[in-house]
């Protein structure tokens, strides 16, 4: 009978850790997505989150030796400057839809920490005349 019980105290321990383990991973991943409108509204200072929109024509500014680049992001109605470290997605255009994943901080600069090119529409299937 001790041996069942020591047995049962073990897997509760063990549930107990890997249900932290999985909580904790969720939370850390779990990011909000905005809009840069929603964004700005809101104010989500200093947290994780993905924000969706074109890159704001004549903003773009690439140091390639460094690897960082600047430039802004519009959802057509407001922008936000986006600083990013890191290799850049060839798909990244001036007027192409990007999702960043960072944090906005209270001076409006948003530092991504993932720079997400959405696909031209080159592949989309061509429509032939009947």
């Amino acid at each position: 009978m001790m041996k069942k019980k020591k047995f049962v105290i073990g897997g509760l321990i063990i549930l107990g850790v890997v249900g932290y383990l999985v909580y904790s991973g969720i939370r850390d991943l779990g990011v909000y997505y905005f809009t840069v409108s929603e964004l700005k509204e809101k104010k989500v200072y200093n947290q994780g989150v993905r924000v969706g929109g074109k890159i704001a024509p004549g903003t773009v500014v690439y140091d390639a030796a460094n690897l960082k680049l600047n430039f802004g992001l519009t959802d057509g109605k407001e922008e936000i400057k986006v600083y990013y470290k890191g290799i850049v997605p060839d798909a990244f255009k001036e007027d192409n839809e990007v999702l960043v994943e960072g944090k906005y901080s209270a001076d409006g600069l948003f530092t991504a920490a993932t720079l997400l090119a959405k696909c031209p529409s080159k592949y989309k299937a061509k429509v032939t005349a009947p």
